[in-house]
């Protein structure tokens, strides 16, 4: 989904039409409660409310920015994946959501 809204925007550089993409990372919603679901313990370090996540995306498409990960430490995580190959990435993506017991 990145790399589309990354090039739709790019795409539509010569019209007025801007495309935002906003990477939330781990929003605090009541999706986790009504799906049954308990958060692990990073998802509970790197969650952020729903309305600062909201805002930094209108932000951003309002600055015409092409994509924005919300939080310092989603941002940090998105970086540092550049640097993995994609089998530890899915590895680590894994690790990162199971729930301990």
């Amino acid at each position: 989904m990145l790399s589309f809204g990354e090039a739709l925007n790019y795409e539509l550089r010569a019209t007025n039409v801007k495309v935002s993409v906003l990477s939330p990372g781990v929003t605090a919603t009541e999706f986790p409660d009504v799906a049954g679901q308990r958060r692990s313990l990073f998802q509970r370090m790197s969650m952020m409310q729903s309305r600062p996540v909201a805002e930094i995306g209108i932000d951003a498409m309002l600055r015409g920015k092409p994509s924005k990960v919300a939080g310092a430490m989603n941002a940090l995580t998105a970086w540092s994946l550049r640097f993995m190959p994609r089998r530890l990435q899915a590895v680590m993506a894994n690790a990162a959501m199971i729930v301990g017991t």
